[in-house]
């Protein structure tokens, strides 16, 4: 045991180890030369002092090596100690040195196996510690008794010596058993606490795990259902592709086919040509000369008749780009509800808010305000044209350059009227759409056909049965307002030229009696 504490004072008390390269400082305390120059730097003050006793001193402090302490470490440490040979033997079995040990009595300071520990005394006053537990560090240095008591001003433990007659005589002490107890009792506390957090992150990990796996099945779902979604919009997409390059090869095929018959007409009005010219040259070269007397004016004026009724081109039209145009723009707007019926089925769509044309037969008064338009009544009277209340709509954006297209819903609207104004119907009293020499309109009255009405002026417009739709396009700079109408193909149905000299509103007039959509 002896041998045991000495060995341990070869110990740095820094890195708890045997010394390397020991030195020893002014005050008597012994440090590994790394471990005190370690130390130092890491100190918060600017002076070095001990780490056991702190007494200071100076920063030049010039650190030797204490070789003797150091050969004697390497002297001990080159050979088996008592205390390593115990760890191995237990005290009570003589002449058995292979004896594994398991438990250290700390009373007895008796190392036992496992034969004799189930008969050592189990009384609270022996008390039995692990084997890798050292017996110095149980005991008092300056007494050699055992560490049974802690004080609790100087926060160290201390034996019974201590109390009387050590500098710990007036000390508040306690057992150091009360003291574990009290230990014993806040590690329960944090056990405890663990415990809880370990089955709340054993529940969280579940619940992770839970949302994993329906993460992963709900994004194989929406994988396909996107992909779903794509295929069906490439689809409509390549509907819009065919019906705008549709329109183009029909065009085209209706040119060719006037060109065609006008290169056959020419080509008969040319071989009668060239028989008129064979005639008129037989004629010249005629010698009797009463017979060119008697010929000369049926054959002028058969050759007269002939240069009238010469054909040009001025009845080949070409591609109509505005017509094209149309078509694009009608088969992106089916596309466009077509995508977000498909979003729907697919549960990938999220309503966009947007501002439409309300249900204007519910506005009573002039000028209400509603998102982009502005609805007022008119009653027109005693006005030949229309004798029945109307409610028009004035759009709040105004167009002053570029091109515009939009379309409009009819479905079985029996009254109805569309088409673009400048503001001032907005101010004009009894200024009905159509009627006046600043807007332009196609309309259709209670009962009757369809017209195309500016400043007054009602030509009829032959229109097929039942009218879904119409497609209103406006060209500022041209100065032209074409209505479109929508069925499986589109078609021109009237076209306004002028010049526009202030912003057009988009206008629209319904009759009070009628349903709204």
């Amino acid at each position: 045991m002896e041998l045991a504490a000495l060995m341990q004072e070869l110990k740095c008390s820094i890195c708890q180890d045997f010394f390397r390269t020991p030195v020893t400082l002014p005050c008597g305390h012994s440090f590994c030369h790394e471990c005190i120059q370690l130390t130092w730097r890491r100190q918060e003050s600017s002076t070095p002092f001990c780490p056991e006793c702190r007494e200071t001193f100076p920063m030049n402090l010039k650190l030797n090596n204490n070789s003797k302490m150091g050969n004697m470490v390497e002297r001990l440490t080159s050979q088996p100690t008592q205390t390593e040979v115990s760890k191995d033997i237990c005290s009570y079995c003589v002449g058995k040195p292979n004896t594994d040990v398991r438990k250290i009595c700390r009373v007895c300071e008796a190392f036992l196996c496992d034969i004799h520990l189930k008969s050592h005394c189990k009384t609270p006053d022996h008390v039995l510690m692990d084997p890798i537990t050292s017996l110095h560090r149980r005991k008092c240095n300056v007494h050699q008794k055992s560490l049974e008591y802690s004080c609790l001003v100087d926060c160290t433990y201390i034996c019974p010596s201590c109390i009387i007659f050590g500098e710990h005589r007036q000390h508040a002490v306690t057992l150091v058993t009360n003291i574990s107890e009290q230990q014993r009792d806040d590690l329960k506390c944090v056990v405890d606490q663990l415990t809880l957090m370990e089955k709340k992150m054993q529940k969280i990990s579940q619940q992770a795990r839970r949302h994993r796996k329906y993460t992963k099945a709900k994004s194989v779902s929406r994988n396909n259902k996107v992909k779903k979604m794509f295929s069906e919009i490439r689809t409509q997409l390549k509907m819009v592709e065919l019906q705008v390059i549709g329109e183009i090869t029909r065009q085209n095929k209706e040119d060719a086919d006037r060109v065609s018959n006008l290169i056959k007409k020419l080509n008969q009005r040319k071989s009668v040509i060239s028989q008129k010219i064979a005639g008129i040259e037989g004629l010249r070269n005629n010698s009797d000369p009463m017979a060119i007397q008697e010929n000369k004016s049926r054959e002028l004026n058969s050759a007269t008749a002939s240069l009238c009724d010469i054909t040009d081109l001025q009845g080949l039209k070409g591609l109509d780009d505005v017509l094209v145009m149309v078509n694009l723009q009608s088969a992106l707007h089916r596309f466009q509800n077509e995508v977000t019926k498909i979003q729907q089925e697919n549960g990938l769509w999220g309503h966009v808010a947007s501002h439409r044309l309300m249900d204007i037969s519910k506005f009573a008064g002039k000028s209400i305000s509603e998102g982009l338009f502005n609805a007022f009544r008119l009653d027109p009277g005693e006005r030949q044209h229309q004798s029945f209340r109307l409610h028009q709509v004035v759009g709040s954006n105004a167009m002053s350059s570029g091109r515009h297209y939009w379309e409009v819903e009819i479905d079985d609207l029996q009254c109805w009227g569309l088409g673009v104004s400048y503001d001032r119907i907005i101010t004009d009293d009894e200024s009905l759409l159509g009627f006046n020499s600043y807007s332009w309109c196609l309309y259709k009255p209670m009962s009757g056909d369809v017209h195309a009405a500016h400043n007054c002026e009602e030509p009829l417009v032959p229109m097929d049965s039942p009218v879904a739709g119409i497609g209103v396009y406006l060209d500022y700079e041209e100065g032209r307002i074409s209505f479109f109408q929508l069925s499986s193909s589109i078609r021109l149905l009237h076209t306004f030229s002028t010049t526009f000299q202030n912003p057009l509103h988009a206008v629209y007039y319904v009759a009070v009696d009628n349903e709204q959509k």
